[in-house]
């Protein structure tokens, strides 16, 4: 209970005036502020009076000067209270009044502090030193001290006096050294004067302005000294500045933190909200800011007005401060949030339009407006003039834009303990000079905007001048994005049929690079996906579905000719100066053999060595073998393995030594002498060791035979857990050596401002320990996170550093996680990685089989499935808020996303089956580990393969935008993700469309590492042959059409006739195609596979396996060098049934009789080509057809003259 009282007395003592009551250095800076700025030319006046009146319970104070400047001077928000100020160079009073009980004691409690000393007015003495009460309207007693003096620094004497309902104010006023109202010429808030209520307004009116009921003296009128308080005011103290930065990342975080998920999940759901519930909702979140994850008193944080939300396709808008929500519902088209707060009395606000499936137009517009608001930030510098930033905004906005859509004839206005100082509006009148610590609303609002003029849109902020920004005023609202990629959304995908090549190929850019570029020009929106699009889209209708299919079809000529411009620019460009230094990074971290050293003397050779016998020195890593009879040492390095057997009673012990000039396909590299890394050594233990030089002889192998096998086995065994340690520690120490210095990790002193995870799991392993090793806690600091291991093994990953991160929250899963793939690897273990993930298990994982017959009704199981649920949501919800607490700890240098699950499709990218699901940048499968993430910025194109009606699924091929260059080691330049179902097909063509990755189909595999080597020789050629363009199937499947007919039905002609048609098409006038358009024909050499390299599933389903050894029997038809020129299978489609059939029965009769003259004449008769082919053409065909039974089906090459194309 005592605890409990001392929270209350304290949570009193914050709301208490005498809590806010400025300190003496506070006071006396702000005087000295006063003072400086009575040299003004703005002040006409030689005495500034100004008061507040009496407000009602519960009632507002509003936006008045009169209450910002008593806020200014006492640090409170006072009622009935009124301030004096006079400087003159004899002396500089302060005289404050007030009738307002709590104030008055306020400034008793605050007196000892402030130096004052206490008395009382010489006509109010008591015989017994007490004041009489001549309040005679039923209020308390008055104070026992009712006049308070003192001086404050070396310039101002203060004087607080208690004003009693029948005082004269202007015999008090005397007391302070004041003069005469008759002979002062006073300034005052003269647009206040019947503002204030109350009596002790009444008396401060009637001495300002004179007694309106009639007076002997007659009463000079007063001066309006609104301006000099606005210049007064506008330039900010250091605690000033403090106040409204808390205002500002206040009212930014419930922008972004809570209205715009509340919004896209209102809009997902289609939940009915109403504008005037929302802005209540959002209304609530400033009010208790720990809500939304910001730690501030919440005593003292207010909405600085009711939040404005408005949205709608057909308006209208109002863009006024003074505008309200209404009652309809919460819709698309434009949506705009006016968000302020006030923390301790001052001011910020913010804010945002979303673009919600808008036409190109207005996305245009909002484009200029984030270009107008830039170039008025840049204009906000001290010593400028304040009509320099509205010249700005005019300038970037053109004249006419301007004259026919700026909202306002300002672009911002100042902002502290007035919400709106209208004093210091951004204007072209306002010629006032600007100076460090002012603080301003900027703001750029279009209205009149859409087909009838009756749309609008506004984007502001609240800037510091002579901030931290070099460039321009400091946006201290910067939490809330307003960057095109992250207010633009399309529900609908029909919104976004007008995209040009103005937004295309910006798909895969992470935000920051977005905004930087689009503010530029016409933005590219991030189509973010909904289950509503899903649930619209899954069952079209017939014209629905041509429809999409025609824009999809229209939208993706646009894009491949802006990626063929695009690319050409980019590889054509850096080819040259990346020809010289393709192999320089082959040799970083390579160690040569002569860096390891057996034994430095004779003496050092291990005593237990005996003579005739192999021995092996653990301790040195050495084996020591008789040649001879003398003991001969090598160092494990140089041997490459060793193998034991057992023969006639014998047993023999084999080691191979590394040795120069030897190559594998699946390790080798170029050393320092021209030679190359042995083979047989697996992954990075093949580059361990390289020949520095060409020795004149090498050792191979030694073989050693042994009646008695227990020697040469334990040796056996010795040599294998030898290279298996040494390969272990060099691989660890060469991955050391090629990381990335990573910063030092600024851990947060403040151990409540940590967010954190308890009990994850990470992922690669730490090391051996088992499961419990692998499990701690994931903690966010100043500029990254450290996961600490009950072992206390940390690992730091620093905010630059991430990527991608995403956060995928468990629904069908049996873990939540996040997941972090890093810029550079980090070590984990002893392992370098770049993909690290976090994770907690919902439920067990393990499937026991005695349940697999459950009882529904068991009440015992129905709450061990409501636990589940429960433990399910309470994990995702914790997940999920520490992602929003890491976003803003990183102040945006890292932000998760989420897999979008209806765009989600079974595949196998790695020979298993994955659920793939996009996200906004990626697609990823996460759960399984490694996992899968492409980036979608390093994808160059995506082709459809296996393309048929007869088969249930097909393969998507992925090339990487690196496939110019010669692959290094490790380097992924294509992926294909098998076994895709047919039915996920539209869905898949829809989303690449959607992201601008360009796509094309074919019927069959191709052999891509054979293509992209064929391109990599000709890259000129490549794009002036139009680029990926001969992948359209499409295209292809027209132009044979066209052949066909003028070929007619002789099947048996076959590839000679479409050959000459070809031909002669080229030339004629019919066709009339240049060389670009000729149709790409096949040839042997590019149906030869490599098997040792390729990356297709052999474990496809038959009906894959029959469809791919068709296309192989076609191409071995069309293979003969004089007929090049054919179609391999794209004049098939649109036959019927019928003449299919009867094609293929030709085929297969002309393939039997061609093998059949291969088995008896060793050379190939084939469509009587006898004539054009000798001997060497013959072996070629017959190598080339042995090649394709031993490559996997299916995978195909085609050529087009010299240059080597894909068809």
């Amino acid at each position: 209970m005592a605890a409990v009282g001392q929270a209350a007395a304290s949570e009193a003592a914050l709301r208490s005036p005498t809590a806010n009551i400025l300190f003496k250095g506070d006071l006396e800076a702000r005087l000295a502020r006063v003072g400086d700025a009575w040299l003004d030319a703005s002040r006409t006046f030689d005495a500034l009076f100004v008061y507040t009146g009496a407000l009602a319970a519960g009632e507002p104070a509003g936006y008045r000067k009169s209450y910002a400047l008593v806020m200014y001077i006492l640090g409170v928000e006072a009622q009935q209270t009124a301030l004096v100020l006079q400087h003159t160079d004899a002396a500089s009073v302060l005289w404050i009044g007030t009738a307002d009980a709590e104030i008055w004691a306020a400034l008793e409690t605050a007196a000892p502090a402030l130096g004052l000393s206490a008395g009382h007015h010489e006509a109010d003495r008591h015989q017994n030193g007490v004041e009489v009460n001549d309040d005679r309207s039923g209020a308390s007693s008055t104070p026992k001290a009712t006049l308070l003096r003192g001086n404050l620094g070396s310039d101002w004497f203060l004087v607080a006096a208690w004003i009693a309902t029948k005082r004269d104010l202007e015999k008090t006023l005397a007391v302070a050294g004041v003069p005469a109202r008759s002979s002062l010429n006073l300034g005052a808030l003269v647009k206040e004067r019947n503002v204030h209520q109350g009596d002790f307004a009444a008396k401060c009116t009637a001495y300002v302005f004179g007694d309106a009921a009639g007076s002997d003296v007659a009463t000079p009128p007063p001066v309006n000294a609104a301006e000099w308080i606005g210049n007064l005011l506008i330039a900010k103290l250091p605690d000033e500045i403090q106040n409204i930065r808390k205002a500002s990342y206040l009212c930014a975080k419930v922008c972004q933190a809570y209205f715009v998920e509340r919004m896209e999940s209102i809009l997902d759901e289609d939940t009915p909200v109403s504008h005037d519930r929302l802005s209540e909702e959002v209304e609530a979140r400033l009010l208790a800011p720990a809500t939304v994850g910001v730690q501030l008193v919440a005593s003292e944080c207010e909405a600085a007005y009711p939040p404005i939300i408005q949205s709608g396709r057909d308006g209208p808008f109002d863009l006024r401060p003074s505008a309200i929500s209404n009652e309809q519902n919460l819709s698309t088209g434009l949506v705009l949030a006016s968000i302020g707060a006030r923390y301790h009395q001052y001011c910020a606000n913010v804010v945002r339009t979303f673009l919600i499936d808008v036409e190109k137009p207005i996305r245009s517009m909002y484009a200029k407006a984030l270009q107008a608001l830039e170039a008025v930030r840049r204009a906000l510098r001290p010593e400028q003039e304040a009509w320099v930033a509205y010249n700005a905004a005019i300038q970037e906005l053109g004249e006419e834009l301007a004259a026919a859509h700026l909202a306002g004839k300002h672009v911002g206005f100042g902002i502290g303990l007035e919400f709106r100082d209208s004093t210091w509006l951004l204007n072209e009148q306002n010629h006032k000079i600007l100076r460090s610590g002012m603080t301003f609303q900027i703001q750029v609002g279009l209205e009149r905007l859409g087909e009838n003029s009756t749309l609008a849109l506004m984007v502001a902020d609240t800037v510091l001048v002579g901030g931290a920004d070099p460039e321009g005023a400091e946006v201290l609202t910067q939490a809330a994005s307003k960057s095109p990629a992250k207010v633009t959304y399309f529900l609908d995908m029909d919104a976004d049929e007008e995209a040009d090549d103005g937004t295309v190929g910006n798909a895969g850019k992470n935000s920051e690079a977005l905004a930087s570029e689009q503010v530029a020009g016409e933005p590219s929106a991030p189509s973010i996906v909904t289950r509503r699009r899903a649930q619209q889209s899954s069952a079209p209708d017939d014209d629905d579905a041509a429809a999409e299919a025609e824009r999809i079809r229209l939208h993706q000529q646009k894009l491949a000719e802006q990626k063929l411009r695009e690319s050409r620019t980019r590889i054509l460009g850096k080819s040259a100066s990346s020809a010289g230094d393709q192999y320089s990074a082959e040799g970083k971290g390579f160690r040569a053999l002569n860096a390891y050293r057996a034994y430095e003397r004779v003496e050092d050779f291990p005593a237990g060595l005996r003579p005739r016998q192999l021995f092996v020195d653990m301790e040195r890593e050495v084996v020591l073998a008789p040649i001879t009879g003398i003991p001969v040492p090598f160092h494990i390095a140089t041997i490459k393995n060793a193998s034991k057997s057992d023969e006639s009673g014998f047993t023999y012990l084999r080691i191979n030594f590394l040795v120069p000039g030897t190559s594998a396909s699946t390790a080798s590299a170029s050393g320092a002498g021209g030679l190359t890394a042995p083979a047989g050594v697996s992954g990075a233990a093949a580059r361990l060791s390289l020949f520095p030089d060409n020795p004149g002889f090498v050792l191979k192998e030694l073989s050693f035979r042994s009646a008695s096998a227990a020697n040469l086995s334990e040796v056996f065994r010795k040599i294998k857990e030898l290279r298996k340690r040494f390969t272990s520690r060099e691989t660890e120490a060469q991955e050391k050596e090629t990381l990335v210095k990573q910063a030092p990790l600024i851990l947060e002193t403040d151990p409540r401002r940590i967010p954190h995870l308890v009990d994850v799991s990470i992922r690669p392993s730490l090391g051996a320990g088992g499961q419990r090793a692998n499990q701690g806690v994931l903690e966010a600091h100043v500029n990254g996170l450290r996961f600490r291991s009950r072992q206390q093994r940390a690992v730091d990953i620093l905010y630059r550093n991430v990527k991608h991160a995403f956060f995928q929250e468990a629904r069908n899963e049996v873990i939540v996680l996040v997941h972090f793939r890093l810029h550079t690897p980090i070590m984990v273990g002893k392992r370098k990685t770049i993909d690290i993930q976090f994770y907690t298990e919902v439920m067990d994982a393990t499937v026991r089989l005695a349940d697999t017959r459950r009882n529904p009704f068991d009440i015992d199981e129905i709450e061990e499935e409501q636990r589940e649920r429960e433990n399910r949501h309470r994990l995702n919800k914790l997940f999920f808020k520490f992602t929003k607490e890491v976003e803003a700890k990183a102040n945006e240098e890292l932000e998760f996303d989420m897999p979008y699950r209806e765009l989600g499709f079974e595949g196998a990218p790695d020979k298993m089956q994955r659920f793939l699901m996009p996200t906004r940048d990626c697609l990823v499968d996460l759960i399984e580990f490694p996992p899968v993430i492409i980036s979608l910025e390093d994808i160059e194109v995506a082709h459809f393969e296996r393309v048929t009606y007869s088969l249930k699924n097909f393969d998507l091929v992925l090339v990487m935008k690196n496939f110019a260059q010669e692959p290094s080691r490790g380097e992924t330049q294509w992926i294909r993700i098998s076994s895709v179902p047919s039915t996920e097909l539209d869905a898949v063509k829809k989303w690449l469309d959607s992201v601008n990755i360009p796509f094309y189909q074919g019927p069959s595999n191709l052999n891509w590492n054979t293509v992209l080597r064929t391109i990599r020789e000709d890259l000129e050629g490549f794009y002036e042959e139009g680029g990926w363009r001969f992948l359209d199937a499409e295209a292809s499947s027209s132009s044979s059409e066209d052949e066909d007919e003028e070929e007619g039905d002789d099947a048996g002609a076959g590839a000679k006739t479409r050959a000459s048609a070809t031909k002669a098409s080229a030339g004629g006038a019919a066709a009339d195609l240049s060389d670009q358009d000729e149709e790409y024909v096949p040839s042997d050499e590019d149906f030869e596979a490599e098997s040792s390299e390729s990356d297709y599933d052999e474990d496809d389903d038959d009906e894959s396996f029959e469809a791919d050894e068709e296309a192989i029997d076609l191409a071995e038809e069309l293979g003969d060098d004089d007929a090049g020129e054919a179609e391999l299978s794209s004049s098939d489609e649109g036959l019927d049934w019928d003449e299919l059939e009867r094609r293929t029965k030709e085929e297969e009769r002309q393939k039997r009789k061609r093998w059949h003259d291969d088995d008896d004449d060793d050379e190939d008769d084939n469509d009587g080509d006898d004539d054009n082919e000798n001997d060497g053409d013959a072996r070629r065909r017959r190598h080339g057809r042995k090649q394709r039974a031993r490559a996997p089906s299916g995978q195909t090459a085609l050529t087009h003259g010299p240059k080597r194309v894909l068809r």
